[in-house]
């Protein structure tokens, strides 16, 4: 809001930011409040999964026929948005579902591939387990896109890792390591820029030479409006050249300055290093933690080639504030000296004490609850 407020006055900052505001700090705000523990989290995760496997007919018709059966359907009922004519690939037209574009399918059902597969697979058989696995990721590939595609497949590189080196507790450090030395000689030996070797695994070319451009220009865009950015208005580029921006990382920064960008960068970036740091024993929490940060990294890849807005951005967030419970402390049990349940006061026991098994220990001798006003003689626990 501040930076639309600089750029174009407080009426279109009280709107455009005031909805903006609204989409950002809702859906993590929403989530920070309701997913508070294991159980809600992974309760939200068999949502989401059920959820993508319902709508797997309604995509399989659409890919083969061409035709967007939900929307026709639900267009019957209320205003609904408008179909995305994008040429077909591999004879196959790319999956839209609800979505503004087949692209945002991608992102969204590409990003529960490793919750599904981590937190709701946990309890699974094996088969179920990789059955529901692989239809998320069937559901994901059918947007027919190189950026979700690639977010598929970072997760399942991700979660090979986990479990081949599940013994060696340093596995992330030396994985990092690996790909920080990869990029450093990419950067240093390689003809072109890395971010151009990354695009260029894209199914269309012309997708990828558009976002080395987009990347070219909209970094020197950002220089040249640095602190508030250009708003609503044209960002500097040739006027050839199409006017969206398929980068969210550097979108926000194009928009509303620098600040703007290092400020949503760096909540996604302080959301992951404290659930990174959070001590975590219980061996499920373990599994969702990995699970939660594994599927956050498939949105850092994809952002830097995908756009997320309206549904997709708000699903982005949430998902981003769903995984913050890990954070908190662990419940722990009542201090000595505070009523239970049955208004009885908890006292310590002794070492030999605890060591009884009250079903050996013969019915009468058993020892009476702390309460009773019959007193326990000494000697009688054993």
């Amino acid at each position: 809001m501040v930076s639309l407020t600089a750029v174009h006055g407080v009426g279109i900052a009280m709107q455009t930011g005031g909805i903006q505001v609204l989409e950002t700090v809702t859906p993590y705000f929403l989530a920070r409040c309701c997913i508070r523990t294991a159980d809600d989290f992974r309760a939200l995760v068999r949502m989401l999964t059920a959820m993508v496997l319902i709508l797997a007919p309604f995509a399989i018709i659409e890919t083969v026929t061409g035709r967007n059966i939900y929307l026709e359907l639900a267009s019957s009922l209320y205003q609904t948005i408008d179909v995305a004519d994008k040429d077909p690939r591999w004879g196959l037209r790319r999956v839209q579902l609800f979505f503004d574009h087949p692209i945002l399918t991608g992102v969204c059902f590409g990003s529960l591939v490793a919750l599904t597969h981590m937190v709701l697979g946990r309890e699974l058989t094996f088969a179920r387990r990789w059955l529901t696995t692989s239809g998320v990721g069937l559901m994901a590939a059918l947007s027919l896109s190189s950026g979700p595609l690639g977010g598929v497949v970072i997760q399942i590189a991700l979660m090979s890792w986990n479990r081949i080196f599940r013994r060696i507790k340093s596995r992330w450090i030396i994985l990092f390591s690996i790909i920080s030395l990869i990029m450093l000689a990419i950067q240093l030996l390689a003809k072109r820029p890395l971010i151009n070797i990354l695009l260029s695994y894209a199914f269309e070319p012309e997708s990828a030479f558009f976002r080395t451009l987009i990347w070219d220009y909209g970094t020197q865009s950002v220089a040249n409006h640095i602190w508030f950015g250009v708003g609503m208005g044209p960002w500097d580029r040739p006027s050839w050249m199409p006017p969206s921006i398929d980068m969210f990382w550097l979108y926000n920064a194009i928009i509303y300055g620098l600040p703007g960008g290092l400020f949503m960068f760096g909540a996604f970036a302080a959301a992951l290093l404290a659930v990174i740091a959070a001590r975590i024993v219980d061996p499920r929490h373990n599994d969702y933690r990995t699970a939660y940060l594994i599927s956050m990294a498939s949105f850092l890849l994809t952002g830097w080639a995908v756009h997320f807005w309206n549904g997709t951005y708000v699903l982005f967030l949430f998902l981003l504030g769903s995984g913050i419970w890990i954070c908190d402390k662990p419940e722990v049990s009542a201090p000595l000296g505070t009523p239970d349940a049955d208004g009885l006061t908890r006292q310590p026991l002794s070492a030999r004490a605890r060591r009884v098994d009250p079903k050996r220990v013969p019915t009468d001798r058993r020892p009476r609850r702390l309460g009773d006003r019959q007193p326990i003689e000494r000697g009688r626990i054993s």
